[in-house]
C-alpha cells in the first residue's frame, strides 16, 4: 500500500493512466500510439514504486469514478501481478510511505477507512479470486 502525498493522504495501490505518445514512422513522419494496458501497468508501477513487474497474473476488477484530482471520468482496471525484487521500493513524489500489509492489517478499521474506494474494490476482488482458487484446489483434491 502507498500513502498519497497530497491530502487526504489516503492509502492506495499503484495506478494511473494509459499514455498516448508520438512515435516516429517511416520518412520522418510521426503518429500517435497508445500504450497497451500491460505497458501502462508496468510503467505506472515502475514510476510510483521503482518496482519491475514479473508477471501479470490476473485481471481483478473495473471501477468507474470521477477523478477529483484530474476532474475527468475515469475507468480503473485492477490487476494482480508479481514483482521481481519486492525489497527495492523507491517512491515517487506522489507518495510518502509504503507498506506490505497482510489481509488482517488491511481489514483493521483504522487502516481500511484510509484506503481509497477504488483500492478497496481491487483488494476485495483479489481476496475473492483467492477464495475461488482455494475452492477449486480443494475440489480437485476431493475428486
Amino acid at each position: 500500500m502507498l500513502r498519497r502525498s497530497d491530502p487526504p493522504e489516503s492509502l492506495e495501490i499503484p495506478g494511473g493512466g494509459v499514455d498516448i505518445k508520438r512515435v516516429q514512422t517511416h520518412f520522418g513522419k510521426s503518429k500517435r500510439r497508445s500504450e497497451t494496458l500491460s505497458e501502462a501497468l508496468r510503467r505506472e508501477v515502475r514510476e510510483e514504486t521503482g518496482l519491475e513487474l514479473d508477471k501479470i497474473l490476473a485481471y481483478l476488477s473495473t471501477h468507474e469514478f470521477i477523478s477529483q484530482t484530474h476532474k475527468i471520468h475515469t475507468i480503473q482496471l485492477a490487476f494482480f501481478a508479481s514483482v521481481l525484487c519486492p525489497n527495492t521500493v523507491t517512491l515517487s513524489y506522489e507518495h510518502t510511505e509504503y507498506g506490505w500489509l497482510t489481509k488482517g492489517e488491511l481489514l483493521a478499521p483504522e487502516t481500511w477507512n484510509q484506503i481509497t474506494e477504488r483500492s478497496q474494490i481491487a483488494l476485495s476482488s483479489y481476496w475473492e479470486l483467492q477464495g475461488r482458487q482455494a475452492a477449486a484446489h480443494r475440489k480437485g483434491y476431493n475428486t
